[in-house]
């Protein structure tokens, strides 16, 4: 295989939070929507930006930018006190440290595509330790679909390397069809993951389909 640039999924892929970030996001909705109250919210595959629109329409508030950032202002404090609390046990999946760290040694560049935001990413990749893996990355606040963050990810990787790199040069690794439907979206080449959302089965239209992050490593080779 052409050496493709790793394009990390966080939730369901890299880590679980316990639902911090659910939790985060249902308190901040309360706040900043008057009327809702329990929430009824799925992130497996979605964006930050595309549940903040969810909602928006949901109760009847026109979306605004400005607002969307208010929002996001609540969330971030309530999703770094999540994540340090107790209630909320994070953890890394099996063998992904040790497989960041042998990749990196490969030297494979490596960066993200979450529906994060940016700073949400980054504090959930911090609590386990792994955030210096991952240079760039396309988030949840460059675009509401996920369909269009593997664009994000190939100009982010571009200007980390000072070189061209379009979306078919990239190797996205997640646990979701949405990932799944990301990366053909762009041209990408993708890994499934079962560690998270999704079975082999319902996840078989990926290129490949592992079990545990250390089997990228011989997918690499082949």
């Amino acid at each position: 295989m052409k050496r493709p640039i790793l394009i990390w999924d966080i939730d369901g892929t890299l880590s679980d939070s316990s639902g911090a970030g659910i939790a985060a996001l249902s308190q901040a909705i309360e706040e900043h929507f008057p009327n809702a109250k329990n929430p009824t919210l799925d992130l497996a595959g979605a964006t930050d930006g595309g549940i903040y629109r969810l909602m928006c329409e949901r109760y009847s508030k026109p979306f605004d930018k400005m607002e969307q950032e208010a929002f996001y202002a609540l969330y971030l404090p309530k999703l770094e006190a999540n994540l340090e609390s107790d209630e909320f046990p994070t953890n890394l999946y099996p063998t992904i440290k040790d497989t960041l760290q042998e990749l990196q040694e490969q030297g494979y560049t490596q960066g993200l595509l979450t529906g994060n935001i940016e700073h949400g990413a980054y504090l959930k990749n911090k609590v386990q330790g792994i955030e210096r893996y991952f240079p760039f990355g396309a988030y949840g606040c460059d675009h509401h679909d996920r369909n269009e963050l593997g664009y994000f990810a190939a100009e982010r990787a571009s200007i980390h390397l000072d070189a061209c790199i379009s979306p078919e040069d990239l190797l996205i690794i997640g646990d979701t069809i949405k990932d799944i439907a990301c990366a053909r979206a762009c041209g990408a080449q993708v890994v499934a993951i079962t560690t998270g959302h999704g079975t082999r089965e319902e996840l078989s239209d990926a290129d490949w389909v592992i079990d545990r992050a250390e089997e990228l490593i011989y997918i690499l080779q082949e």
